[in-house]
């Protein structure tokens, strides 16, 4: 987490960021729309 915390404020929004120390959380920065593409007009 220590590593997480020192690059969040360079992740690119709409991005998905896995942490290998928690497998079974995915953190999704923004967006209405989780994991999928999004219709046309969104």
């Amino acid at each position: 987490m220590k590593t997480y915390a020192k690059y969040a404020s360079q992740i690119a929004w709409e991005t998905e960021v896995w942490i290998a120390a928690a497998p079974d959380h995915l953190i999704h920065f923004n967006g209405h729309k989780f994991l999928g593409p999004y219709k046309a007009g969104e």
